[in-house]
């Protein structure tokens, strides 16, 4: 295998690992979709006094 042959199939993996792959402590969500809801329930952020 060649060194692309190896960063593609880790990119490959990285994205299952994010996108595809259920997490039991995360309630069956990707991390993905966990991140996606965490930052969707924060409440919005005010722009900084300059």
């Amino acid at each position: 295998k060649t060194i692309s042959d190896v960063e593609y199939a880790l990119m490959e993996w990285c994205d299952w690992y994010n996108n595809a792959r259920l997490h039991s402590r995360l309630d069956y969500l990707t991390p993905a979709e966990y991140e996606t809801a965490y930052y969707a329930q924060l409440p919005p952020r005010r722009p900084a006094l300059v």
